[in-house]
Formats: structure tokens, C-alpha cells, sequence
């Protein structure tokens, strides 16, 4: 097998490794963006948390090679380098049930993105993370969360290239049954 063609085997390998394989997510560079679970998402009103362009300094916290700001209806991620990440406060999963994360965040480059979920006592752990693939402009991003009630907060690492990334919406619902 020739190097090339290895090196694109072992990348792919290592997106499915990783959940980053395209369908996670739909990818929408202008216009709605849209998730199998946009639905369940629309379906509850029980916010949990919730970051804004009014709370951001209190919802989170920019870590290495990040910096954070507001412009218009959005927050924006300034990254300067390839591993950049932000931590939010706390986050109450007081009930017993499922939640969904859903993010929308508009990328600079097709990049993964990956969300750490942090336990009290606990570091945050790469078995304990979720991978989503972004793709280029305007993402919508939604993972299902089961009886997370030891999480005491999320760390997200926007994606693995350098530039600007803009967070439309990050929150976390309740799903009620």
C-alpha cells in the first residue's frame, strides 16, 4: 500500500475512533441548520443552562490558547492555537432524565470538536467525551445526555485549527417525558 493511501486509512480509522465521521452533525454554511434530534431539541422548554451574549463572563471560562468576546447575538472563541478549550460553570443535572447539549458554532475549517464531561473528583477524561465532526461555516451540534447527574461541568474544545469560532447558541434542556 503506498504511504499516501495508508495515511488516509489511518486517518479515517481514527475519525471513527473518535465519532468523528460526517452525519453526526448537518452542516449548513448559511440559511437553518438542522439535527436528527432538532426535534426532541424544539420539544422541551426546561432549560438547564444556558450561555448568552449577557452571562458569557459567568457561563465560561476560556482556557489554553482561547480567548472570548461578544459581538452582536453571538459569542465568539478567538483561538491562537490547535487545542483550544473553554470550561463552563457549573451545570445542574438535579433530576434524574435525559438532557440534550446542543450547540450551534459557526468553524473556520472543517475541524473536530469535543465535548468533555467533567465529574466531581474527577479529571477530564477522553472516555468520558463526546466528538463531533464540524465542517466549514455554521454547524448544529446536539448530543443526547443520559442520567448525567454526576456532571458537574462541560468542556469544550471548539475545534483544532486556529482562527475565530462563534457560538449562536449553547444549552443544555431537559427532555420532559
Amino acid at each position: 500500500m503506498k504511504t499516501l493511501e495508508w495515511i488516509s486509512v489511518c486517518f479515517l480509522a481514527a475519525l471513527f475512533a473518535f465519532g468523528c465521521l460526517p452525519g453526526e452533525q448537518k452542516s449548513a454554511p448559511a440559511g437553518p441548520v438542522s439535527s436528527p434530534l432538532s426535534k426532541e431539541w424544539a420539544s422541551s422548554n426546561d432549560v438547564v443552562f444556558e450561555v448568552t451574549k449577557d452571562n458569557v463572563k459567568d457561563t465560561l471560562k476560556p482556557l489554553n490558547q482561547a480567548s472570548i468576546r461578544v459581538a452582536e447575538d453571538r459569542v465568539i472563541i478567538e483561538s491562537s492555537g490547535i487545542d483550544p478549550h473553554v470550561v463552563t460553570s457549573a451545570v445542574d443535572f438535579n433530576k434524574a432524565g435525559t438532557y440534550l447539549l446542543r450547540v450551534v458554532l459557526s468553524v473556520p475549517d472543517a475541524t473536530p470538536t469535543q465535548f468533555f464531561f467533567g465529574r466531581l473528583g474527577s479529571p477530564y477524561k477522553e472516555e468520558d467525551s463526546k466528538a463531533v465532526h464540524a465542517t466549514r461555516g455554521k454547524n448544529e451540534m446536539i448530543i443526547k445526555l443520559e442520567n448525567p447527574q454526576t456532571v458537574k461541568s462541560i468542556r469544550f474544545d471548539p475545534g483544532q485549527v486556529p482562527g475565530t469560532y462563534e457560538i449562536h447558541e449553547f444549552a443544555i434542556k431537559r427532555l420532559q417525558r
